[in-house]
């Protein structure tokens, strides 16, 4: 599988009949601006596979890529945590569903601060998923100011999904 970027639709147009004639799978053409299909980032990982935690670092690691030259200590320090963090909550909620399945979901999730950190962190702790498990009883009982700086710095990873195009287009696949 690929995803190419057609920004002026110009390849995609080109390539219309070469498609047609192959039997490669099927074509998405995402294209929030003018409508077309929608693609949910975690639809791309093989849930339920021997590869699905790979395709959730693969997922994270698109999400948290940053071609800032410098950053703090911290933010390099919380840059760490927050992926981590992102390889147990994606799939919490792709397999607990207390939340909508996809970033904008996340997000939400997300969106608490104080003891309710600690409260989601006790739920996850207790789920059946390996990586969640581990990496919630890890961090439950850090305190509250850095479990906070954790969550806030996942979240901030996931701010694209403010705009409402973005998280229409990408609710679903």
């Amino acid at each position: 599988s690929a995803i190419v970027l057609d920004l002026k639709g110009a390849f995609s147009v080109s390539t219309a009949h070469i498609r047609s004639q192959r039997t490669q799978g099927p074509v998405y053409c995402f294209d929030p601006v003018h409508g077309g299909d929608h693609i949910n980032p975690w639809d791309l990982i093989p849930w339920q596979t021997p590869q699905e935690v790979a395709g959730i670092q693969r997922v994270v690691e698109h999400l948290t890529y940053t071609e800032a030259d410098t950053r703090s200590d911290a933010g390099l320090y919380y840059l760490s945590e927050a992926q981590e963090a992102l390889w147990a909550l994606i799939p919490y909620l792709h397999y607990s569903q207390v939340e909508e399945d996809h970033p904008q979901g996340l997000r939400r999730f997300l969106s608490v601060s104080g003891q309710e950190i600690r409260t989601r962190l006790i739920a996850m702790a207790a789920f059946g998923h390996p990586t969640v498990h581990e990496w919630a009883r890890q961090v439950k009982d850090k305190p509250l100011d850095t479990l906070d700086k954790i969550w806030s710095a996942a979240r901030r990873w996931l701010m694209a999904w403010v705009d409402p195009t973005l998280a229409w287009n990408t609710r679903d696949t």
